[in-house]
């Protein structure tokens, strides 16, 4: 090239080909979109899964703080083989240096574990648990190595290559004493999650403190609050406590709130009594099963009567968003830490509950 171009023709071509490469990978990276739903059909929630189908779902890791957790919602999430459970378990490792991200199975078609010198006592975890649910619980464990900017691109991938109806990601809480970067990058995670998961999310607000233990299997005895106001999200959350009301080791407590507002009727109002109506029934003879309505008529009312709740319970389960009619979201929008929780989750995740030991599952239903 140089026998052809005089030095100034060199370097004027150089310049080219840097500027092109330049402009095709800007291209690229903003027409090319990994997580596209263009071939997605239908809908993937909690909502459209029938009643005894199996429940499966992808459960991302970043360290071993919300295992504990995760192993109980494995548990009360497979009442019987009737209600079978698959978990996709994601070990999410940073990538270090220059080397590719890499996603690496540890199980094969052929249900032979592999890789083994790559797993670790994340999946050992889990694996345990299947083994004493044989025939009930079904584990297929992974490991992400990756930056952290690109985490969600992997559990959203599993999620879409596996075709799940529900991803779990952890948000630890921000004064429960973990690693401090790690759990920012845990947290990180999650607003591009929601925004890109082709199913629905529920974002795990636990504490890292080793005091959280997995409940022995064979004495399981394990209390859910759920907080119901109407709108997709929370009408999720009731579908996940539905299928957690026929486990004979869950006591479930629902309090719906009845905001005294005048609000115009529409689809939402009679999807929310609809979908209420059916829980109630459903569970009219199961006695650990307890539904109440409380009525508030402003949203003071509203943040006093969700702390006057009686909350010694292991988890909480609350919507992302609520229709309350109160203009809930405008109120609180101001003292909001997390937007990504919902201003619900957020204010559960806040110091005012510190002091509980309970997790919250804060639900978000997938094209709502």
């Amino acid at each position: 090239l140089l026998q052809v171009l005089d030095p100034a023709g060199y370097v004027a071509v150089v310049v080219g080909i840097v500027i092109a490469t330049a402009i095709s990978s800007l291209l690229v990276s903003i027409l090319y979109d990994p997580l596209s739903s263009s071939g997605m059909v239908g809908y993937r929630t909690l909502q459209h899964l029938k009643p005894h189908e199996q429940f499966c779902f992808v459960a991302s890791i970043l360290n071993e703080g919300p295992v504990p957790i995760l192993l109980n919602l494995v548990e009360v999430s497979c009442a019987d083989e009737q209600s079978s459970v698959c978990a996709y378990v994601l070990h999410l490792v940073e990538l270090g240096g220059r080397a590719s991200s890499s996603l690496i199975a540890h199980r094969n078609p052929k249900d032979v574990f592999v890789n083994l010198g790559q797993m670790d006592r994340v999946h050992n975890a889990f694996i345990n648990v299947e083994k004493k649910k044989e025939g009930v619980v079904v584990v297929h464990p992974f490991t992400a190595i990756s930056p952290y900017a690109t985490m969600h691109q992997d559990i959203c991938s599993l999620a879409m290559e596996k075709k799940v109806p529900f991803i779990i990601v952890p948000f630890p809480r921000k004064d429960s004493g973990g690693s401090s970067e790690v759990d920012q990058a845990a947290r990180s995670i999650i607003p591009q999650v929601l925004s890109q998961a082709p199913c629905s999310v529920g974002v795990l607000i636990h504490q890292t403190l080793a005091s959280s233990r997995p409940l022995a299997l064979e004495r399981f005895n394990y209390c859910v609050r759920v907080l119901f106001w109407g709108g997709n999200d929370d009408r999720e959350a009731l579908a996940y406590t539905s299928r957690l009301a026929r486990h004979a080791g869950v006591r479930i407590f629902v309090s719906r709130f009845m905001p005294q507002v005048h609000r115009k009727e529409d689809k939402e109002m009679t999807w929310d009594d609809m979908i209420f109506k059916e829980f109630t029934r459903a569970n009219a003879d199961n006695e650990r099963v307890e539904v109440e309505e409380i009525a508030v008529s402003d949203v003071n009312q509203m943040i006093s009567a969700i702390r006057s709740i009686e909350m010694e319970c292991d988890l909480v389960i609350v919507g992302r968003r609520q229709c309350t009619g109160l203009s809930l979201d405008e109120a609180l929008s101001e003292w909001t830490e997390s937007p990504e929780l919902g201003v619900v989750g957020d204010m559960l995740a806040s110091s005012d509950f510190a002091n509980y030991a309970f997790s919250v599952l804060v639900i978000q239903q997938h094209g709502s």
